[in-house]
């Protein structure tokens, strides 16, 4: 019976060297081959998606953790956030020192007065969890002097609030309630168990698992016939709601604690050995 499969990127198909590791390339080979459909279920948006990844061979995507989703190369669901929405996150942000990448599916975004600082952060970042093999690429983005310069943002990511992520989820709320707008959720970034400075918001109930769910209504696939892959927070909802949820060996304790199933590290073939191990696809075919 063929499966769905959502495969996250960064620290899942992806290593932290930017690398997808060979025998990654051949499980999706073999998946494919056996009839199952593949999906990439990304947090970035759909402009920062590595472009050599895009030009495999996918079956659907889903990017800006759930507010964009493609199914056959056709967009079924996109959702952003208010201008005003992206305003008062923005103040607050900087307002508390930090700085910020706003992410559309056509572009990522940068305020141009605060380009090296955020440049200087987001290094800080990856020296922070480079312990763990983090060599991140620092993406390119547009750059604006006001926020009305750019448009159609998904979600963004902040860099260099020291602060619990909770705390800022709340305060935001707060802001944002005092307008009558929605609300959001922030996280940090994690590798491993390895916490920093920098994360991402979200509009709260967008995640992976909500973009799955609009994938499966157009894919005409049950919720029990869905697999997927992960290493980090912003997978718990897509891996504990899965039909069957695995958690890379690299991933964060919490969603190892969420998953049906915990794989290998990526660099020790983890997806492949995943697959094996459902009977998806054959030890020898490796």
């Amino acid at each position: 019976m063929s499966k769905i499969i959502f495969f996250d990127v960064d620290g899942t198909l992806v290593n932290f060297s930017c690398q997808m590791p060979d025998s990654t390339r051949t499980a999706l080979k073999l998946l494919h081959e056996n009839g199952h459909k593949l999906v990439v279920s990304t947090g970035r948006s759909k402009s920062e998606v590595y472009p050599w990844l895009l030009s495999m061979d996918w079956d659907g995507l889903i990017c800006g953790a759930g507010a964009y989703v493609e199914w056959n190369k056709k967009e079924i669901y996109a959702r952003y956030m208010s201008d005003r929405m992206v305003e008062i996150i923005v103040e607050y942000i900087e307002s508390r020192g930090g700085t910020y990448i706003l992410e559309g599916s056509s572009a990522i975004w940068e305020r141009d007065i605060l380009v090296d600082k955020n440049r200087a952060l987001i290094e800080e970042w990856i020296k922070a969890s480079n312990g763990n093999g983090v060599d991140a690429p620092i993406p390119k983005a547009r750059l604006f002097s006001h926020i009305s310069e750019a448009s159609h943002i998904h979600k963004l990511n902040f860099h260099g609030m020291d602060m619990d992520s909770a705390v800022m989820e709340r305060e935001l709320n707060r802001l944002l309630s005092g307008e009558g707008l929605g609300k959001v959720k922030a996280i940090r970034f994690n590798n491993g168990n390895v916490f920093v400075t920098s994360g991402e918001i979200t509009m709260e109930g967008i995640h992976k698992s909500f973009g799955i769910d609009m994938l499966l209504k157009t894919s005409g696939f049950d919720v029990s016939e869905s697999i997927a892959f992960g290493d980090s927070l912003n997978d718990y909802e897509m891996i504990k709601n899965a039909g069957i949820g695995i958690a890379m060996g690299n991933a964060c304790d919490a969603l190892k604690d969420a998953a049906h199933i915990v794989t290998s590290h990526i660099d020790e073939n983890g997806i492949f050995n995943a697959a094996v191990r459902l009977g998806l696809i054959k030890q020898e075919e490796i």
